[in-house]
């Protein structure tokens, strides 16, 4: 019974830090994002969609800066800037 109310505390800590943790990100007044090692995003707030022209964080995920930026150069920019973060 202990290990079962320990383990429900702890879930429910985590969701709330979870939860927290996205607030924090939504609100925020600049662009936050996430890439894989391919700089795909894997996720963003609201500002880099509004930075991209896109009306949501679900338009930007699963694309490139190629695919999302009109200039190539800026696209070549943020890549060079990903190549720096991962090394």
């Amino acid at each position: 019974v202990r290990d079962v109310t320990r383990r429900q505390r702890a879930e429910k800590a985590l969701r709330e830090r979870e939860e927290l943790l996205r607030m924090v990100i939504a609100h925020i007044p600049c662009g936050v994002f996430w890439k894989d090692r391919r700089s795909v995003y894997l996720g963003c707030n609201g500002q880099v969609a509004r930075d991209f022209g896109v009306a949501g964080a679900e338009q930007v995920v699963g694309k490139t800066d190629a695919e999302l930026c009109a200039d190539p150069a800026e696209a070549a920019a943020y890549r060079e800037c990903d190549r720096q973060v991962l090394a």
